[in-house]
């Protein structure tokens, strides 16, 4: 359905609009299938630094304060949605979105549907240190755990649990060192890292390092109940050790151990909605150690999707109360997947740094292109959406990133002029 108007009363929008506040690989996916449902799809310009506003899945976009003045943005957001009253449907997907979105709820208008997790849950999942509790409770391994709030108690905790350990930011958002995780092999690695305490972090989690492959489990759960269950090892990513955004994974089959942790976890939190688990396969212990669980949407949202879950539909109607199935449903294993952005980007970074030299990087940029001719499911890319990869691969060409600017800005137009400028760009696909 395309916007129209008239000089009577104005434009006129789809009544099944959905907003997505956020701008990043999910955003592809997400809206893709919504706009397979029938949706007029809206995306935020930022939240992310994607490119998902190029994609012909998309109908408009909205431009907004920056998330980093959060009442400016909710306040914003507020007074878009009533004007709006087209979008019922509003997906927060980026994770500073979700975290911020029920302190600011009452700048919102309270007739609007909201796919996100229970307020409480999110918070519980957003502390590390809450959910390693959590799963302590539950009898879920995990590697012991110390948090700390001063550089004395930091070094504390690194004689008390040993070496090597991994030290995380307490929050999910931040990062540490440039990092997500940071990894300490011995004193003189914690020294060089870290050689005061890190202004910008209250606490900080110090626990024990953990040798083996992540696991990620894709889920949704009806009031405490999996319904949708996936499983993928990453084999590799962003960071050359091995922490960092996955780049290179496969799906595998649903190991009955690693279900009845997951089943434990989200029993005990009554999760409702969908959601990523995360654990580590210990090769010593023999068995998975929990790492953590996020309350949205995946990352690599592509994966389930390709692999039969429907998670994104699916959230919108857990969140609108509507029954599902109480059946299990297991997604696909065996099948490849690759985010060649992420691997290039990372390369890029680890030459910059020193610490990949130039002929590793070349043997890993020639991995990278093979896994993307391997690979069964790509993070973004697709024959038929191709812009939002392709742009994000410009920007680090001189001269492509003014012209992928020229090619985005008109796409900031709302309703109609969005619609016309997409038909332009790909011809009539609605």
């Amino acid at each position: 359905m395309i916007a129209k108007e008239t000089k009577a009363s104005g434009p006129h929008y789809p009544a099944d609009s959905v907003l997505i506040l956020g701008n990043y690989r999910p955003t592809l996916r997400l809206a893709s299938a919504l706009h397979g449902l029938g949706r007029h799809v809206i995306v935020t310009r930022g939240c992310g630094g994607g490119y998902a506003d190029l994609s012909r899945y998309v109908a408009e976009t909205w431009d907004h304060p920056p998330l980093a003045s959060e009442a400016a943005f909710f306040a914003a957001l507020g007074k878009f949605l009533r004007a709006r009253p087209d979008i019922q449907v509003v997906v927060p997907l980026w994770e500073r979105c979700v975290k911020s979105l029920e302190q600011h709820r009452h700048l919102l208008p309270g007739d609007r549907l909201f796919a996100a997790i229970d307020p409480e849950v999110v918070e519980t999942c957003l502390d590390k240190s809450k959910m390693l509790a959590a799963a302590d409770e539950t009898d879920v391994p995990n590697a012991p755990f110390r948090k700390v709030g001063s550089y004395e108690a930091l070094w504390q905790a690194a004689i008390d649990i040993g070496y090597p350990h991994v030290v995380r930011p307490a929050g999910s958002q931040a990062r540490i060192a440039g990092k997500k995780t940071l990894i300490v092999e011995n004193p003189g690695d914690l020294a060089k890292a870290l050689p005061a305490w890190p202004a910008e972090h209250d606490e900080l989690v110090v626990q024990r390092y953990v040798d083996g492959p992540r696991i990620n489990l894709y889920f949704a759960a009806q009031n405490g109940t999996p319904i949708r269950y996936l499983a993928a090892e990453i084999l590799k990513t962003d960071e050359c050790d091995g922490t960092g955004l996955a780049v290179d994974g496969r799906t595998i089959a649903l190991d009955p151990v690693l279900r009845g942790h997951a089943d434990r976890l989200i029993a005990h939190l009554g999760y409702h909605g969908v959601g990523t688990l995360q654990f580590l396969r210990d090769r010593a212990a023999s068995d998975y150690c929990f790492l953590e669980l996020n309350p949205r949407i995946a990352g690599n949202h592509a994966v389930p999707e390709a692999c039969g879950l429907g998670l994104g539909p699916l959230a919108i109607d857990l969140a609108a109360g509507i029954d599902q199935p109480e059946t299990l449903i297991v997604g696909a294993a065996g099948r490849r997947y690759v985010w060649t952005y992420g691997a290039f980007a990372g390369l890029y970074r680890a030459v910059r740094s020193g610490e990949l030299g130039l002929q590793s990087a070349l043997t890993s940029a020639f991995g990278a292109a093979w896994a993307a001719w391997d690979a069964d499911i790509h993070m973004t890319w697709t024959w038929r959406d191709p812009l939002p990869s392709l742009a994000a691969f410009a920007t680090h060409v001189p001269g492509l990133s003014t012209l992928v600017k020229k090619v985005r800005g008109p796409r900031t137009r709302q309703g109609e002029a969005a619609t016309n400028y997409a038909q332009s760009v790909y011809g009539t696909w609605r």
